[in-house]
């Protein structure tokens, strides 16, 4: 019997194709290779994904003097200073995102965990 699911039959004969038999019912199933495989890689993206927000929860009170130049143009920016964006060093578009979120008027701790973003 073939599954409703499948779509082309798994015998072939010269002659055309033929109708399956008992034996080939689970050959629509994965096999142990690849359901294996599928385990492990699920596997590893948990890990990457959990040290990953490791490294962001111990990491969240360290500041990189880039971030805070990168947070000094946004301000500039943000306070309507549209002259800070013509800058021949540092990259104008983390702080061009940033700028608009400095409207809101953040404290000093908000704008630390706002220069990890770039």
């Amino acid at each position: 019997m073939i599954p409703p699911w499948s779509d082309m039959p798994t015998n072939l004969s010269t002659s055309g194709l033929s109708e399956r038999s008992a034996d080939d019912s689970l050959d629509h199933y994965p096999s142990d290779s690849i359901q294996h495989e599928r385990r492990v890689t699920a596997f590893f993206l948990a890990l990457t994904l959990a040290v990953g927000l490791l490294q962001i929860w111990t990491c969240r009170y360290h500041m990189d003097p880039d971030s805070m130049d990168y947070l000094d143009i946004a301000r500039e920016l943000a306070a309507g200073h549209w002259s800070a964006l013509a800058n021949g060093y540092w990259s104008t578009f983390d702080s061009l995102l940033m700028a608009p979120l400095f409207w809101l008027r953040l404290s000093p701790e908000m704008e630390l965990s706002l220069a990890h973003i770039e």
